[in-house]
């Protein structure tokens, strides 16, 4: 089959794959995103008018999607999709210009199966998953700049690290590894001094580059009067609050056996021959451009790890280097076949060659066979995900198109759902709960705004997990919430987090209700 042909054929089957799931709610993650797109639609601006700690890429890119395609789940998962198709051309190009076209087929192929297993159900429209596109791409042309002598190049890879780093902090580390790439590279290269001079004028491009891009953004939210929000939000707030999460960086050896379990559950195949053929062609760097292509599976999973929680979407990142190794092995092992006349031996090396697919094969098949009962299993452990649009829906038919409500909780999807802005800058409590310096003032901030001169109709997620990453903080906003709703709020509706419980009851339950309280004394 022609390159194009079986190229094509992957990219299908990917798309295909996807198909069923292209209505499948939002978790609070993505419901972030799509919620500051639709506020950045009426006119809005990050940081400013919506608070987020996240830099600010997929949010405009969201209000895109929205604008030319409507406020729809399935818009957003067919063009996340299409978007994660874009990222596994780059990834073969990049598996061609390092290897040959068979391992970068074998690499697509690996890209797709992983992305699918690891968020192809829940969090398919991270920030995690837009970021490979830039790791993809950016690497790809830091490897052929290395190779041709081009400076544009060069500052094109800055460019793709600027933008990875403004679809999420962690997208820096695309910067890391073309310093640390070319670090090794002046290694290797020690005593030609030229060619250690080339490899620093390297990085300068890319550090142009990346600059570039941190420069626009910042001079565009001053055009906004959004500066000193924008550098509070997504600097000197999200250090902080990954900061508070350090101890856990203590416990890197079973992190890193957590990853092994449940980020690589499915793929761990694809891990073990990707990583051991990323080893292999650093033994032989000198003999390979790949060579210092583990520093990307450094970097990647370093940025992984020290964002100090155990969230499989941290992890997806690692997917580009590890596909690439898993091509770069397969190839190798396709070789090593075809030279081997001994069945005995053929046979081994084939069956090393096909067992990472195995167990991602039968994955694939059982999530693909039932597709409505696959939704469910992903979104049991992540209430109110399924329940937000019946929420939304009733609030909806109670209030104005541009009548503000409240979510006390983190789901701002029900903003989205609901078609209605946000009363608060705060879309989501996490950052008033946890144990910062600023969230004292905003906690106070957000329940003097309720009680004074709350909206007509709030909705109380009285789910932990929902409210804070701290118990302690969730506990102590719902009792400052439930004091002031119980003051000026009845309540109106109740609904269980999960939509299999007994949905009948209609009194404040002391965990996992969605409780919608109406303002005593307004109008239902």
């Amino acid at each position: 089959m022609p390159t194009a042909g079986a190229l094509g054929l992957v990219l299908a089957l990917n798309f295909m794959a996807r198909w069923p799931f292209r209505s499948v709610p939002f978790v609070r993650d993505e419901g972030e995103y799509v919620h500051l797109g639709r506020e950045i639609l009426r006119g809005a601006v990050p940081y400013l008018d919506v608070y987020n700690q996240k830099t600010p890429f997929l949010f405009y890119w969201m209000a895109g999607v929205i604008e030319l395609f409507g406020p729809s789940i399935e818009a957003v998962r067919v063009t996340t999709t299409l978007y994660g198709t874009l990222t596994a051309l780059f990834v073969f190009l990049l598996g061609r210009a390092l290897f040959d076209t068979r391992a970068a087929l074998v690499a697509t192929t690996a890209f797709c199966v992983m992305t699918f297993d690891q968020c192809g159900i829940v969090h398919a429209a991270s920030t995690e998953f837009f970021m490979l596109l830039w790791l993809a791409a950016g690497a790809w042309l830091w490897f052929v700049g290395a190779r041709t002598g081009s400076g544009v190049r060069m500052v094109l890879a800055g460019i793709c690290a600027g933008l990875a780093y403004q679809t999420k902090q962690t997208g820096a580390a695309l910067l890391l590894f073309f310093g640390a790439e070319a670090a090794w590279r002046g290694l290797l290269a020690s005593r030609d001094r030229a060619a250690r001079v080339r490899v620093a004028a390297q990085v300068g491009l890319a550090g142009l580059g990346f600059g570039t891009v941190l420069a626009a953004t910042l001079l565009f939210f001053a055009s906004q009067g959004a500066l000193a929000a924008h550098l509070e939000a997504t600097w000197t707030h999200n250090l902080e609050y990954v900061g508070r999460r350090e101890l856990e960086l203590s416990q890197l050896p079973s992190r890193l056996g957590w990853a092994l379990r449940l980020v690589a559950r499915w793929d761990w195949g694809f891990w073990m021959l990707g990583g051991a053929s990323l080893a292999a062609l650093a033994i032989r760097a000198s003999r390979t451009p790949a060579g210092g292509l583990w520093l990307l599976l450094a970097t990647t999973l370093g940025a992984a790890v020290t964002a100090g929680k155990l969230y499989v979407h941290y992890y997806e990142p690692v997917i580009v280097p590890l596909a690439l190794g898993v091509g770069s092995g397969s190839a190798w092992l396709l070789g090593a076949i075809a030279a081997r006349r001994g069945l005995a031996e053929r046979a081994a090396l084939g069956a090393l060659l096909l067992a990472p697919w195995v167990w991602p094969a039968y994955h694939g098949a059982a999530t693909l066979w039932d597709p409505g009962a696959t939704v469910a299993r992903a979104l049991e452990p992540l209430p109110p995900a399924a329940q937000a649009e019946r929420v939304a829906a009733y609030v909806a038919e109670r209030t104005a198109p541009d009548e503000p409500f409240l979510v006390v909780g983190s789901e701002p999807q029900l903003y989205f759902y609901a078609a209605r802005p946000s009363s608060s800058r705060m879309a989501h409590t996490y950052l008033l709960t946890g144990p910062y310096s600023f969230a004292p003032e905003a906690r106070a901030r957000f329940i003097r705004e309720l009680r004074e001169d709350g909206p007509r109709y709030v909705v109380m997620v009285d789910v932990a997990v929902s409210l804070s990453e701290f118990p302690a903080g969730a506990r102590r906003l719902a009792a400052e919430t439930f004091a002031v709703l119980g003051e000026h709020y009845a309540l109106e509706r109740s609904y269980p987090a999960s939509p299999t419980a007994d949905a009948s009851v209609t009194r404040r339950g002391s965990e996992g209700r969605l409780l919608v309280f109406r303002r005593k004394g307004s109008s239902p």
